[in-house]
């Protein structure tokens, strides 16, 4: 009887060791955004980077920029366009991303996309249609308010990275209205 009970327990805490182990591999898989995520009815909250300040954002940018084995760097301006125009692709015909980058740089020349930066690295785009917050991550740009949308900065690269110039100007314009 004593050996059935030890050999029951023994079942036991291998099983409750095999569900940790894999709910933790899990949770490493879903941390590692490869791909854009979208969940269009996620209650998640985001957390807010307060600590991310001048100096950690150029410290930042060069590890990016050495993690991608590139000289290029992106500010946390140009993440956030890029970041808002993934989430926007849907709302756009899923358009190529030159027409895309065009249509999105028409409508801040226009007025009809206003984007206030409330820190270093978030910031709130509205436009008739309504409006999404955007942090720019370490590793990731989220759009948030309609869902939540998660590109990997390597991908948002991939995508948008040709088109470095016009999103520094698109930036300069921005920052030319905040003042």
């Amino acid at each position: 009887m004593k050996r059935a009970i030890v050999a029951l327990m023994a079942v036991v805490v291998i099983l409750i060791g095999a569900v940790f182990y894999f709910t933790k591999q899990a949770q490493d898989k879903a941390n590692k955004v490869v791909e854009p995520i979208t969940s269009q009815k996620s209650s998640s909250s985001i957390e807010n980077n307060k600590n991310n300040n001048s100096s950690n954002k150029s410290t930042h940018n060069r590890a990016i920029s050495k993690d991608n084995k590139s000289k290029e760097v992106f500010s946390n301006d140009e993440w956030m366009l890029m970041g808002y125009m993934a989430y926007a692709r849907k709302n756009h015909n899923n358009e190529a991303t030159a027409k895309l980058i065009e249509d999105i740089a028409q409508e801040l020349s226009d007025d009809v996309l206003n984007i206030v930066k409330n820190s270093d690295n978030t910031y709130t785009l509205s436009n008739k249609y309504g409006s999404v917050n955007v942090e720019v991550g370490i590793n990731q740009v989220k759009v948030t308010n309609d869902g939540i949308t998660i590109n990997s900065k390597i991908e948002l690269k991939k995508t948008f990275g040709l088109y470095k110039n016009k999103l520094a100007r698109m930036t300069a314009a921005i920052k030319s209205k905040e003042e």
